[in-house]
């Protein structure tokens, strides 16, 4: 938005200045010509001897703009006589070199209302009057001000046209940039359950050559996970039958070797755990010893099975 200001202020600024260069140009080149004429019949009025003011009204009113006044100079650049209300009479016109130059008023301190307030002023000798040697023409500035405010204005209207066209295009090209965004994010949030079923996700094409192959990357990236995640479940069921498979053969040759001990009833089979503890007793030793499983299975070690006479012999022996 800045920038889009900033870009089209300069040039408005810029031609705002080239178009006063080009109203004053004018301007000059209209005072130019009235006083060109009007020299021209002030010394027609001269060799007709004819009154020099009354050549002046005559002039003034065939212009019919009240805001062109015409003055006779002395050498001095004192006013000697004027047609319509001078502005810049108050100011010392001597300080003014033949030529065309501006007036601004000194008692008016806003930029814009001094503007508006100042006078254009073209000085020509006049080599045929030697009591009023200088012809003056001076135009107001108000004018010129007037055309600047409503070319200005209508700049800024474009200008600020512009910029909402501007703000229009840019939501147009981010809605149209971001959708393959979140059509692909969408697609993303996909490719986790498209993976867990085992399934290539789909990811939308573009013509955009940089959405495309993110688009081909994601796409790619899915296929290889879903085949790895396919070939890890695979063998997560062969490792689940293998296990299964194990523990079956397993539980049978314990049932096998439970039904050996139980079906040997005239042997004693006992068995201890590292601490001395019995932790087997089988059914042989329980009809051989009066003693049950449920008593000595984890509660008593084999010695009470024997005397401790038994015990000693047989360590001296």
């Amino acid at each position: 938005m800045a920038l889009t200001l900033v870009s089209g202020s300069v040039p408005l600024i810029l031609d705002a200045k080239k178009q006063q260069a080009e109203y004053e140009l004018g301007i000059a080149n209209r005072l130019i010509l009235l006083a060109d004429l009007l020299q021209q019949r002030l010394q027609a009025a001269i060799s007709a001897q004819t009154s020099l003011s009354a050549e002046l009204v005559s002039f003034s009113s065939q212009i019919k703009d009240n805001d062109i006044a015409f003055a006779l100079l002395d050498a001095n650049g004192k006013v000697v006589y004027t047609v319509l209300l001078l502005q810049s009479v108050g100011q010392q016109i001597a300080e003014y070199a033949s030529g065309f130059a501006t007036w601004l008023p000194a008692d008016v301190n806003l930029r814009l209302q001094r503007w508006r307030q100042s006078r254009y002023l073209y000085i020509t000798p006049l080599p045929a009057l030697p009591e009023q040697p200088y012809l003056l023409v001076e135009q107001g500035a108000a004018e010129i001000v007037r055309k600047l405010e409503q070319d200005s204005a209508r700049q800024l209207l474009l200008l600020v046209c512009f910029m909402l066209l501007s703000m229009a295009m840019s939501s147009i090209l981010s809605k149209v940039i971001s959708a393959p965004v979140k059509q692909l994010a969408f697609a993303s949030k996909r490719m986790k359950d498209d993976i867990a079923n085992g399934s290539a996700s789909a990811m939308p094409a573009k013509n955009v050559a940089e959405y495309s192959s993110l688009g081909k990357s994601l796409r790619e990236m899915s296929n290889d996970l879903s085949d790895k995640f396919n070939s890890s479940k695979a063998a997560q069921f062969d490792l689940a039958e293998l296990v299964a498979d194990r523990t079956l053969k397993l539980q049978q040759s314990n049932s096998q070797l439970e039904a050996i001990l139980s079906a040997a009833s005239d042997f004693s089979i006992i068995a201890t755990d590292p601490c001395g503890m019995v932790n087997y007793f089988s059914a042989g030793a329980e009809k051989l010893t009066g003693y049950s499983a449920v008593e000595l299975v984890q509660r008593q070690s084999p010695a009470i099975l024997h005397l401790s006479s038994e015990v000693e012999a047989r360590e001296q022996s």
